[in-house]
């Protein structure tokens, strides 16, 4: 008898399964126009979320610092000719995410039109609020980043919706970072002299 319910149970259990797939399609045919109504909403609000979505492009430019390999080194007041060391690292790093480059880039993309010679207290007021708000909208598309754990390379990245502007940004980042580095040295140099 045993074997007898072993058998019952398998064979009905795939007829089970029919039954509730045929209960399943028959639901289905019953309420079609409520599917394909949802169906439908589902698609249009899709459709709707996917238009509203502004694409983001990202470019990115690397800077290298300059390293020197020679271990002889020779004090200067500034420091520029000590080997690099995690903690200069760190601060150029901190240089590249300050906001005084993108304040920098900003200004030599003309992305702002310059207050004019004798604007009134208000004018420079309003110039100065847009001028931050784009600081703080460029600094939060701009992230820079070592490259590796100790290497003396960093990559700005810069998303936006202008995948041009995204790459003036960045480069501009990059050459103003780079410009005041050799300004630096100059300035060092001279110094020594």
């Amino acid at each position: 008898m045993e074997n007898e319910l072993y058998a019952t149970d398998f064979v009905g259990g795939g007829d089970e399964e029919l039954r509730i797939l045929r209960g399943m399609m028959l639901a289905v045919r019953r309420n079609f126009w409520i599917v394909a109504l949802l169906a439908l909403l589902a698609g249009t609000a899709a459709f709707i979320a996917a238009s509203l979505v502004q694409d983001r492009f990202t470019a990115s430019t690397r800077v290298k610092l300059n390293t020197r390999i020679s271990t002889d080194v020779q004090f200067t007041p500034d420091g520029s000719d000590l080997p690099i060391t995690i903690s200069t690292l760190e601060s150029e790093l901190e240089v590249l995410r300050s906001s005084d480059l993108v304040e920098a880039s900003i200004l030599d993309l003309e992305l702002i039109t310059p207050l004019e010679e004798g604007a009134d207290e208000e004018a420079q007021l309003l110039f100065q609020d847009e001028f931050e708000q784009l600081v703080e909208t460029i600094s939060d598309a701009r992230t820079v980043e070592q490259v590796g754990n100790v290497s003396a390379v960093f990559e700005i990245e810069v998303t936006h919706a202008d995948p041009y502007l995204a790459a003036a940004l960045a480069n501009a980042m990059g050459r103003l970072y780079l410009a005041r580095q050799t300004e630096e040295k100059v300035r060092s140099l001279e110094r020594a002299q």
